[in-house]
């Protein structure tokens, strides 16, 4: 087995250096057909009988057809770091079969409940990136993260795990115990002890702090029932006509020993703005609450339900050899390729709800929240990730990219972040936290700055005084810093259809932003923020924004902007690097608006202390429509420049709105 050309016995030591094989800087790639593990399985390396024996039954199963060995081009992905497990990924080498799709996507792992699971394999002692000449192979799946057979699933299954999670937590986490034994009930709450077959919406006034459960799911395009202003409370509702998600977490919650449920389109009066102010306002109160919240993370309405059959999870069955006993063929678990919390990583492989902005929100405020996906559960809670597959546990809470789960790195970073941590480091992650929540999605575009307010409440309390007024999504105390994102790919952003949030705010564009600038350059500031407002649009100082205006004084000089129809882009002409906002607006505005432009300086950037590159970071900005006594701007990109772009350029005040 050791001496196999195909699979190399899923040795990476035998992978150092080779230099036929691609090689990334988390795994090796070895590029094989269906035909290859054949033959080898056939010759006697069980590694191949495994992956080829697996690779058939998924391949018949998902496409419906068996293709010859010899067309079927296999990936075979061997990670570096030992908690990742060995992927497999059967791209559709047919044009009939339609390219760049994938025909299989399977993941291996020995099980976690086996003994020769527990064989050793390699110690690599000489460091990840020196070739060694290693033991005799005796299990080469032990070397990877084990794990389990996830169930096909029933109410049973679900119900048992959760409440073997929960009764850990509560024991042993004081961090996820607190705001749950704590808070008090929401204003309004679905209580579900009236009848076997009915629930009822009441208030909670007279009623003392008591446990409950929460649910977060997608809206989606459906029709189901909502509380309005006109609903006489309390009000009764048939469990029989609502919709599937909401009979999930009616089911669960009772078998959770719990009486009340906190559903927003019931428990919030959809129709009357000042009640959804208020209570979105507390949005993060009640779901950092809630004695544990449920994610329908699977399902893109109520309509669809979370409590399902999982895909297929199973022990291979070898087709060519018998094994043995010093072996884990029979004991090897392959299933379909599920990233756990896929939208902390790779969003185009997220399930619906991960996509959400609100979600997001309900998701990180959470002191305990179970994912409800298509393969498995996922469990996460202020001190700890699991899953059932094993593959996240209390010793390994690591993604398949090597990264925390963002709930861990955003408590760690906001709810529990002590007086030491700098004012640099917390805007880093609050800049992360905002990377993430600008790819996902809003149904309106007006919930932007409302959606993450109850997150921008947690760091503003625990900013021990350096973040300083919260200003559309920006904080007073890191304005200058905060300016300074961009947008990487501008066709994928575009203007809300209502107005949101000033041009300098992150809040006023509908897609995803970053802070790369900040994060990779070494910083000196040299713009003076004389005044920055904006007029509130309603309660809540976290929530809606309305009209702003930033006053800064620095140098500034004009430059010239164009859009080039051929290739679809706007750019400078002085042929500098500049990151646009929004791609093409000429398109749509006379190009006369467009062609003078100023630059802004906001500070030049080093990439570390004597060493590396100098830029000068500077806002790009257009005259403005808003009518005002002085000329105003606003912001269209960021430009990065040569410093010596200063030599010419004139100290100056503008107003950018």
């Amino acid at each position: 087995m050791a001496k196999c050309t195909t699979c190399y016995g899923l040795n990476r030591a035998k992978l150092f250096g080779f230099s036929t094989q691609r090689a990334r800087h988390d795994c090796w790639i070895l590029f094989k057909s269906l035909a290859d593990l054949e033959r080898a399985a056939q010759a006697g390396c069980e590694v191949c009988d495994v992956l080829s024996s697996g690779l058939a039954g998924a391949i018949n199963t998902d496409d419906g057809a068996t293709l010859g060995a010899r067309d079927v081009q296999v990936e075979i992905m061997i990670p570096r770091p030992r908690h990742n497990r060995i992927r497999v990924i059967v791209p559709r080498a047919s044009a009939a079969r339609g390219a760049n799709a994938i025909l299989a996507d399977l993941e291996f792992y020995g099980s976690s409940c086996c003994k020769c699971c527990s064989l050793p394999i390699i110690r690599l002692t000489q460091g990840l990136h020196s070739p060694i000449t290693p033991p005799v192979i005796q299990n080469p799946w032990s070397e990877y993260k084990r794990g389990d057979v996830i169930p096909r699933g029933n109410f049973e299954t679900y119900i048992s795990t959760i409440r073997s999670w929960l009764q850990a937590c509560t024991k042993s986490h004081p961090q996820c115990s607190s705001s749950s034994h704590t808070s008090r009930l929401p204003t309004r709450v679905l209580d579900l002890s009236i009848t076997d077959d009915t629930v009822r919406i009441i208030n909670t006034r007279t009623i003392k702090l008591l446990p409950y459960v929460a649910l977060s799911y997608c809206w989606g395009n459906d029709s189901f029932p909502k509380t309005l202003s006109n609903t006489p409370l309390p009000k009764d509702h048939r469990i029989s006509s609502l919709p599937s998600s909401f009979r999930d977490a009616i089911l669960l919650t009772r078998a959770l020993n719990t009486r009340y449920l906190w559903i927003d389109s019931l428990c919030i009066l959809q129709d009357c703005r000042s009640d959804w102010e208020t209570e979105s306002s507390k949005m993060q109160q009640y779901y950092s609450g809630a004695l544990l919240v449920l994610a329908a993370s699977r399902a893109a309405s109520p309509s669809v339900g979370f409590l399902h059959q999982r895909q297929p999870c199973e022990y291979v069955k070898p087709r060519h050899a018998t094994p043995s006993p010093a072996t884990t063929a029979t004991n090897v678990i392959c299933r379909r390729f599920s990233p756990h919390l896929a939208s902390d990583q790779d969003r185009a492989l997220s399930s619906p709800l991960q996509t959400r902005g609100w979600a997001l929100q309900e998701r990180l405020s959470a002191s305990r929240i179970v994912h409800f996906e298509d393969s498995e559960m996922v469990w996460e809670c202020n001190a700890s990730t699991k899953c059932e597959c094993g593959r996240l546990s209390e010793e390994s809470r690591v993604l398949e990219n090597g990264a925390l789960p963002l709930k861990m790195r955003v408590y760690s970073q906001g709810v529990a972040a002590s007086s030491g941590m700098s004012r640099e480091d917390r805007f880093r992650a609050w800049a992360d936290l905002v990377d993430h929540y600008t790819s996902c999605a809003l149904t309106q575009d007006e919930d932007k700055i409302p959606a993450i307010g109850g997150l921008a409440r947690i760091f503003a309390s625990n900013s021990h005084g350096g973040f300083g007024r919260y200003i559309a999504g920006l904080w007073e105390g890191m304005l200058l810093p905060g300016l300074l994102w961009r947008v990487e790919n501008a066709e994928l952003v575009r203007r809300p259809l209502t107005y949101v949030a000033p041009s300098w705010s992150w809040a006023s564009l509908v897609g995803r932003v970053d802070w790369k600038c900040v994060v990779d350059y070494r910083l000196r500031f040299l713009a003076q923020v004389l005044d920055c407002k904006t007029a509130c649009s309603g309660k809540d100082a976290f929530g809606r924004a309305g009209r702003g205006m930033l006053r800064i004084r620095t140098r500034m000089w004009e430059t010239q902007v164009e859009y080039q129809p051929v290739g679809g882009f706007m750019a400078l002409t002085s042929g500098e690097s500049a990151y646009f906002d929004v791609n093409g607006e000429c398109r749509w505005k006379t190009y006369q608006l467009y062609q003078t432009v100023k630059c802004v300086a906001i500070a030049k950037g080093s990439s570390g202390p004597g060493i590396g590159r100098s830029v000068l970071l500077a806002l790009v900005v257009r005259r403005s429509h808003v009518e005002g006594p002085t000329q105003r701007y606003e912001r269209i990109g960021l430009a990065v420049l040569d410093p010596r772009r200063l030599e010419s350029a004139v100290e100056e005040t503008a107003i950018i709105v």
